[in-house]
């Protein structure tokens, strides 16, 4: 079993902190909702910064590139977080990996990874297919911020069994400036 512990060094964390401080810039302008599920304006600042951080540690995790797009409003919903893959991060290791209805409910074929932890340190906790975690059992709002979908770190899938879509389907590859006309 791999270890499923991944530490960032520090010029990993300067990227994802540069990276999350775009994703909210450019959310206070978007169209969407910042305050939707109940957190204050410093919430909203980690968990952008930490959710890029928490996808770099799981394309570190997986050996992949991490692009670290950062999209307007609400753009960022139709591109994978990390290759094919979805990734939530949460800040405590026996948080549960969490989908919400209308943001996630259009990839029930889609794995979900979790990663808990906050910088520098994060864990690879497993990961679920959006179908498998959209059930009655786990909808529910423990934290009074909007019924979700919560799905516990025991209900997750080994990350020995994520399916690696570089093998079974061919990624759609987006033109680098350079392979173009300039």
């Amino acid at each position: 079993m791999k270890d499923d512990r991944v530490n960032l060094i520090e010029s990993e964390c300067l990227l994802c902190a540069q990276v999350g401080v775009m994703q909210e810039v450019s959310a206070l302008f978007g169209p969407q909702d910042r305050n939707r599920y109940g957190g204050d304006i410093h919430e909203t600042w980690k968990s952008h910064i930490e959710g890029a951080a928490g996808e770099y540690a799981v394309a570190k995790f997986l050996g992949m590139h991490w692009d670290f797009s950062v999209f307007r409003g609400d753009d960022f919903r139709k591109k994978p977080d990390v290759g094919p893959y979805q990734v939530r991060q949460a800040e405590r290791h026996h948080y549960r990996l969490t989908l919400r209805k209308g943001a996630d409910t259009d990839k029930p074929d889609v794995p979900f990874i979790l990663v808990t932890g906050t910088m520098p340190n994060y864990r690879v906790r497993g990961w679920v297919y959006g179908r498998e975690a959209m059930q009655d059992r786990y909808w529910s709002d423990p934290n009074n911020r909007g019924y979700a979908w919560w799905v516990p770190v025991d209900d997750l899938h080994s990350m020995e069994t994520l399916p690696d879509w570089r093998k079974e389907v061919e990624v759609e590859k987006e033109p680098r400036f350079w392979e173009g006309d300039l």
